[in-house]
């Protein structure tokens, strides 16, 4: 079973089921019903029971819907894309679903024929540890994490969880969390007498407090009003037991993590002719503990030996109590005693039962959303976002030196001193997602999440740099002069700065590093990694989902797959931004220059490569910009958009379409010689003309590493002495005023070229006029026609579009910070509060780049406020003043929007949350 979606499968019944009942004489009835698998059909024969419980399988082909990965169909059994082959499971089933993926997963419908507590029971099979399932009933996990056995692929075993269940109509999914098990059944044992359960529409399985019968009538029993559960405890009206002999009970199950006030309206009555040494009795009880303390009924009455009228009393119960975290049952019972004639009997009323809370009381809504969260610790939430259960409120947060996470007991998950050479297993860094709050909300999935996890905190055995430590999320995902010279200054031994005189990575970085914030690259080979190397700048990771794809018309090697790096050829191997991992660790990771693997670091999984890759996929724009549409308010910038677009003036529009990273007429990725010159600290080859006379490298752009000797003049001094084919990958346009450096070796550093305008003066400088690449620009659209008149306005068009483009990170970070707030309160408010200052981060971004050219003062104030305000934010701050902050916050930000213009249609990826 491989990857494919399909959401409504054509419904299949290849199910055996087994109904057992007593009948009113108290016969067993027992039937038998058809199975068909894998194309033929047989009859299976029923066994029987002396219980009155229901039990029935379920075929793991039987279901009527799938999630699958492709459509080709593995297995002998069945056709059609999930995989199937002929079982030799002991217990039976024709045919077992296998070759499952993770993420897959199969729906099936089920008829529940009676309320209870059932077992859920699993039969599964794998080859290898560590693989898992969980089930969903309706919608919600109920099975927690369920592991496969691993003696083998045919060697099934069961995994068993119990649940209660409503009568009537439910969906259970059968998820795959790991893939590669193989599952051929469940069955539904119902392991207790029929019961009514409290919260039968609230489908978590843990019923909340806050429930009452206000139903004079035959309200079906689980109707909700107001967030309450209208609860019926039998009888003709629903609330009444009549001619009762001996004794009646009925049990409820209920869950109240708090101080919980319980009260009910009851009425117990006696018919005539009861003798005065006989009584009727009502009881009520918590967990068989009597409400009542030592008084074991809450009302009695005796009989008055009268032939009539009988005896009655009736009233309000009401007590406070606490119950402990977990499941209890409450019970009402009505009894009588010591009757001595066949009319002699008892009718009990227990009617408008409300349990509630000391608080306020949750909606319905609340109640759902809390019991689902409050899984995280084990805990229950109650309505005001307080765990009832005692647990840190940073559960999730990142501690250690090795990637871990605060646990629910408020230690890391790895010793703080735990030497960082084996990283968490995959699935601990999937279940510590699956409780980071954004996974929990829906706003991040929880490949994103763990991709984040190991870019953010992974150093993968190396010298303590993680991928954040070149590209950190508070500054557009790379670094710059100013960055590198603040964060040298608040702590200099940062791993960024691991290159330290005198020890072994000495030549790990040059002087290039603190200066200009050029990182070292031994791009055209390792053969002498302390000479044979360029310094290039950082690029910032904004967009990749659309700027990586490669155009063969620039005649670059096909081997490499996506534009990575400047030069376009920054990953080893494939050239894939998957493989980029590995080359990043080899370079910038390593305790040595060595660069031995398992030594000097750890290399990546293919589980960390994966979710790198779709949490960088993942950062900022997800689709291309329509620029033609877009209309600015500043008449300068919407001259400059004209200016951009013609490629008769301005012509930017050629190589950076849409103001993206890719070429008009193919809108990939084409690379370039646009004339930047090497004037960074640059490597050597040593003794390449002679003793003593050593070749002085540039950099040689896309190419080179296979190379022994350079092979292209890349400065044109009239030899050769550079590796590669001197061309360069173009970066996307719309982030770029705020994600310096602009060129791959940030050349004008300290010049007017590091404002907007002044890189915009560039390409009409001779720099870029007489480069190849404007001879092919010149070649498509005629003579370079570039000059402060046509590029006019271009300048102003970007900030706007860049200071958009920050807002809407603002904004997307405060809508998801918004629903934390609303729905978690008091949960995680360091997620909350970090979201609040990583919004600030864009919209100052936003001020200084509108700033730079001068353009939207009063908008640059509206946005300034804002950011004071955002600044506020504290974890120690009142949940409800936080969401006040926010979504002030919000609006200001959607009313201040519309004023630099219209159709600036940014479609953001979800792991900008993520940092």
């Amino acid at each position: 079973m491989q990857s494919r979606t399909s959401n409504d499968a054509p419904a299949k019944f290849w199910s055996r089921k087994l109904s057992r009942a007593l009948s009113a004489a108290g016969t067993l009835v027992s039937g038998a019903l058809m199975l068909t698998a894998c194309g033929g059909e047989a009859t299976e024969s029923v066994g029987t029971t002396s219980q009155a419980l229901s039990q029935w399988r379920v075929e793991a082909e039987a279901f009527n819907r799938y999630f699958d990965s492709d459509t080709a169909h593995s297995g002998n059994c069945g056709s059609g894309p999930v995989d199937a082959e002929t079982t030799t499971d002991p217990k039976g089933g024709t045919c077992h679903v296998g070759w499952t993926a993770a993420g897959e997963w199969l729906e099936y419908d089920i008829n529940v024929p009676q309320a209870g507590n059932y077992d859920v029971v699993l039969r599964l099979a794998a080859a290898q540890t560590g693989r898992t399932v969980h089930v969903d009933v309706d919608g919600l996990n109920r099975s927690g994490v369920l592991t496969a056995p691993s003696s083998g692929f045919q060697a099934f075993a069961d995994r068993t969880f119990n649940i209660p269940l409503t009568a009537g109509s439910h969906v259970i999914r059968v998820a795959f969390d790991t893939g590669s098990v193989n599952f051929n059944y469940l069955e539904l044992i119902q392991t207790t007498a029929p019961e009514v359960i409290l919260s039968g529409t609230f489908a978590t399985g843990e019923d909340n407090f806050f429930y009452t019968d206000i139903s004079p009538d035959n309200t079906v029993n689980g109707a909700q009003a107001n967030g309450r559960l209208q609860m019926t405890l039998g009888g003709t009206d629903n609330t009444t037991v009549q001619n009762m002999r001996g004794s009646y009970t009925r049990m409820f199950w209920v869950s109240a993590y708090q101080e919980v006030t319980l009260s009910f309206d009851y009425t117990l009555e006696q018919s005539c002719s009861y003798e005065t040494d006989e009584s009727s009795e009502l009881i009520a009880t918590m967990d068989t503990v009597p409400l009542t303390g030592t008084t074991p009924y809450v009302a009695r009455i005796l009989g008055n030996g009268n032939a009539c009228p009988g005896v009655s009393t009736s009233g309000n119960y009401k007590k406070t109590f606490v119950l402990a975290p977990g499941k209890h049952h409450l019970q009402f019972v009505g009894a009588n005693s010591q009757k001595t004639d066949s009319t002699e009997l008892t009718t009990l009323k227990v009617d408008n039962v409300l349990i509630t809370g000391s608080t306020t009381q949750c909606t319905a809504s609340q109640s759902e959303t809390f019991t689902n969260l409050c899984t995280a610790c084990d805990g229950l939430l109650n309505c005001q976002g307080s765990c009832t259960v005692s647990f840190p409120s940073n559960v999730g947060a990142p501690c250690g030196a090795c990637g871990g996470v605060v646990k629910c007991d408020g230690t890391c998950s790895e010793p703080q001193t735990a030497p960082c050479g084996t990283p968490p297993t995959p699935e601990e860094r999937l279940r510590a997602c699956d409780k980071d709050p954004r996974v929990v909300a829906g706003l991040v999935s929880r490949d994103i999440c763990t991709g984040a996890d190991v870019f953010f905190r992974e150093t993968f055995g190396g010298n303590g740099r993680t991928c954040a430590s070149c590209h950190p999320v508070a500054n557009n995902y790379t670094i710059d002069p100013p960055f590198v010279a603040a964060l040298q200054a608040s702590n200099p031994n940062d791993p960024l700065f691991a290159a330290k005189a005198g020890t072994v990575l000495e030549h790990l970085e040059t002087p290039d590093l603190t200066s200009n914030a050029l990182i070292l690259e031994n791009v055209d080979g390792f053969q002498d990694p302390a000479n044979r190397f360029v310094t290039r700048s950082v690029p910032h990771l904004f967009s990749l989902a659309i700027t990586m794809a490669r155009d063969p018309a620039d005649g670059s090697s096909s081997s490499v797959v996506d534009r990575t790096g400047w030069s376009g050829d920054g990953a080893p191997g494939d050239g894939s931004l998957r493989s980029f991992l590995d080359g990043a660790i080899n370079q910038h990771f390593t305790k040595r220059l060595n660069r031995v693997a398992g030594v000097d670091f750890r290399p990546a999984t293919d589980l960390e490569r994966d979710v790198v890759e779709a949490f960088q996929r993942s950062l900022g724009r997800q689709n291309e910009l329509n620029l033609a549409a877009v209309s600015f308010t500043n008449t300068g910038a919407q001259q400059g958009k004209s200016n951009f677009l013609d490629p008769a003036r301005g012509r930017c529009g050629v190589c950076h379409s849409n103001a993206g990273a890719t070429f008009v007429t193919s809108g990939l990725n084409r690379n370039f010689n646009n004339g930047i010159s090497g004037q960074q600290t640059l490597g050597r080859l040593v003794d390449y003309f002679g003793p003593g006379e050593d070749l002085t490298l540039s950099d040689g752009g896309f190419g080179g590493a296979t190379l022994t000797d350079p092979n292209i003049d890349a400065n044109g001094i009239g030899f050769f002495n550079a590796f590669g084919d001197g061309n360069f990958n173009p970066p996307p346009l719309v982030e770029a005023a705020d994600t310096a450096p602009f060129f791959h070796n940030n050349a004008e550093v300290g010049s007017v070229f590091q404002t907007t305008l002044g890189r915009v003066l560039f390409f009409y400088g001779t720099g870029f006029q007489f480069s190849s690449g404007s001879a092919t620009v010149e070649t498509l659209f005629g003579p370079n026609n570039i000059s402060a008149e046509t590029t006019s306005g271009i300048a102003p068009m970007l900030v706007v579009l860049n200071a958009v483009f920050n807002i809407d990170l603002a904004r997307q970070r405060l809508q998801a910070a918004e629903k934390l707030a609303t729905d978690l309160k008091t949960i995680r408010p360091d997620v909350q509060v970090q979201l609040m200052l990583l919004a600030g981060e864009e919209i100052e971004d936003a001020i200084r780049v509108l700033a730079d050219e001068s353009v939207h003062e009063s908008e640059r104030n509206t946005l300034q406020s804002v950011l004071t305000q955002l600044r506020t934010a504290t974890t120690g701050m009142a949940w409800n003043t936080r969401r006040t902050l926010i979504t002030t916050a919000l609006t200001n930000l959607n009313n201040v929007r519309p004023l630099f213009g219209s159709n600036f249609n940014y479609q953001l990826g979800a792991g900008t949350l993520m940092y």
